[in-house]
């Protein structure tokens, strides 16, 4: 049995999650009109269903969740074992809130993870004795340190979260926060989620169904690029080499074994930057002096193996 004490600390953190909930929901409403839909207008005691509703609500319209209700959420959704044993209604309210707990912490370990491979040069040559200012460098395609990063497709976003991320404790950032950041962000969100199966719909809102049997993230960049010559003739890698032949005879009509050279040169390195990096990053290849992947407990490669933005974006 729970003690006292662990009990009411459970029903407050549950009571001002509620009351969050409820005030959240109404000024969505109330900014959005076109959002109001049965259920999302409490009045008098709060249902279950309610809650689920306005949870899903939230959800839509309101990312990240503030830490201080992240927190809340925490405490009421996973108690003591005594206390949810015997709250039987516990189990069927913190469903409709899970999906607000669950895109908060996937996506800041995700950008812990972008910034940890767009910053892991630069972190290498510090912890070598270079004095770099993290938050002076410029992280865009056009500063020092592009030629060392390799996000195909993700470049710029990668260098906006990242300045963003190094500034000092303190610094205003909310007006460098620009709407494609967010844009983006929601995308790369809810690629994962749809690739699982779970989408949302206009008209009826949280939709659930099976994840494509046998679907790859990589399949599309696999087919492209065709590395292992597994269909004749076909993907990038054999396109360069056939480009290569006719380079080559060109070369000896103008009788200049230097001529095209500096196309042909260009486009092997180009295959192979798009060999290495191409739907990756670092991290599949045992970059060292950064923090391990947030998700390695359950998979170091989360940015090309569950992200389908991740590739789209480089393809």
């Amino acid at each position: 049995m729970a003690d006292h004490n662990t009990y009411l600390k459970y029903k407050r953190d549950e009571r001002q999650l509620v009351y969050w909930i409820i005030h959240a929901s109404a000024h969505i409403t109330k900014s959005f009109p076109s959002s109001l839909t049965e259920g999302s207008t409490p009045t008098g005691a709060i249902s279950l269903s309610t809650l689920k509703s306005l949870s899903g609500l939230i959800a839509k319209h309101i990312d990240p969740i503030p830490t201080v209700i992240f927190r809340l959420f925490a405490t009421a959704s996973d108690p003591d074992p005594e206390i949810q044993k015997s709250n039987v209604s516990h189990q069927n309210w913190i469903e409709g809130l899970s999906e607000v707990n669950w895109r908060r912490a996937f996506t800041i370990n995700w950008l812990y993870d972008l910034v940890n491979v767009s910053t892991s040069i630069v972190v290498q040559r510090r912890t070598r004795g270079q004095r770099i200012q993290l938050e002076t460098v410029d992280w865009s395609r056009l500063g020092p340190w592009n030629e060392h990063r390799w996000l195909f497709g993700l470049h710029d976003f990668a260098g906006g979260i990242t300045h963003l991320a190094v500034q000092k404790p303190g610094t205003e950032i909310k007006s460098k926060i620009l709407p494609h950041h967010v844009f983006e962000l929601q995308c790369i969100v809810e690629s994962l989620t749809v690739s699982r199966g779970w989408s949302i719909s206009v008209f009826t809102g949280r939709v659930l169904t099976p994840a494509a049997r046998g679907f790859r993230v990589r399949r599309d960049v696999d087919i492209f690029m065709d590395r292992y010559n597994k269909r004749f003739g076909k993907g990038f890698c054999s396109s360069v080499d056939v480009l290569s032949q006719l380079l080559d005879g060109d070369a000896l009509l103008h009788r200049d074994p230097t001529w095209n050279k500096t196309l042909k040169d260009f486009m092997i390195e180009f295959r192979t930057d798009l060999n290495n990096w191409l739907g990756g990053t670092k991290y599949m290849h045992d970059l060292t002096g950064i923090p391990p992947s947030r998700f390695s407990n359950t998979n170091s490669k989360v940015c090309e193996n569950t992200v389908h933005y991740f590739v789209a974006p480089g393809l």
